[in-house]
């Protein structure tokens, strides 16, 4: 998997995002550097949210090249809760790329599957269509956390793209064909939580206290890296490289020192099988499940 199969996160360009960030939003100095940084070293795709608060502006404002970035954005989360759903969606698309300073967008996904399946869930759909058959969006598709929304998803809306969780402790979608059966559909596969939220790159003594109910199985999986020689990001970037597929890895940052080291990494580290260090507790992989701090 080339370094171009990375797709920068921007999350913390809008907010404080993760369970393990220390550093808090990127600073707006810092955010032109990494894009700078993405472009030089072919990381061409952005993932961002209008529910990342303005991470949507942060990037359109330093996007000195309108066509350097293909961009993936989600619609609000709950948008077929609307009577008006139809005008929601336009209005969102239409406030994104407004943000982004873009005339159309490679990706449009719904931030969470549900809201296909409410009382206005067509309408949602036929309207993102709407928007790709007008040639304003290149690929629609969804956001899911697990192998039960993909099967209903791919039931009843034919995606060109989905979002989903895969890293060294949650193989679920691997184990269970869930990737073999996307990527033979031809379905665009991109893979967030890689790093979980940072937590498989943190000393597990070191995880803020609500995590004490993890900790055991964490320093298990240390343990065994250590035993291996192999330090917790190589372990990462190099499961998500052994997949089967043509896999992008999102990856999230809070500073230009994390991306060079994610980059530096990513060009330098092989595929690593590691069927072994699997967790199977929703508990730790989903964070919608995550204890409060």
């Amino acid at each position: 998997m080339q370094v171009n199969k990375l797709i920068l996160g921007t999350a913390q360009f809008g907010m404080n995002y993760g369970i393990t960030n220390q550093h808090g939003q990127i600073e707006k100095p810092q955010i032109s550097q990494i894009l700078k940084y993405a472009y030089k070293n072919n990381i061409l795709t952005l993932d961002t949210a209008e529910a990342y608060n303005n991470s949507e502006v942060a990037i359109g404002k330093n996007l000195k090249n309108k066509s350097e970035f293909d961009i993936v954005t989600k619609l609000p989360p709950d948008i077929a809760s609307f009577d008006d759903v139809d005008f929601k969606v336009k209005l969102a698309f239409n406030n994104s790329i407004n943000r982004l300073g873009l005339s159309k967008l490679y990706g449009l996904l719904v931030h969470r599957s549900a809201d296909l399946f409410g009382k206005n869930g067509n309408l949602v759909w036929e309207e993102m269509q709407a928007l790709k058959d007008s040639g304003l969006v290149e690929k629609i598709g969804v956001s899911v956390y697990d192998g039960k929304e993909i099967d209903r998803v791919l039931k009843k809306f034919p995606i060109d793209l989905i979002q989903l969780p895969c890293n060294i402790v949650d193989q679920r979608l691997l184990k269970s064909g869930h990737l073999s059966m996307l990527h033979k559909a031809g379905i665009e596969v991109h893979m967030r939580s890689i790093f979980l939220q940072g937590i498989l790159l943190e000393e597990p003594n070191k995880l803020p206290t609500s995590f004490i109910p993890f900790v055991n199985k964490l320093s298990k999986l240390r343990a065994k890296l250590d035993e291996l020689k192999i330090s917790p990001l190589e372990a990462c970037i190099g499961f998500i490289k052994s997949l089967p597929g043509d896999n992008h890895g999102v990856v999230g940052i809070s500073s230009l020192q994390d991306f060079h080291e994610i980059v530096n990494t990513w060009k330098k580290t092989l595929e690593i099988n590691l069927p072994d260090l699997s967790i199977d507790d929703e508990h730790l992989l989903n964070p919608v499940l995550w204890p409060t701090r």
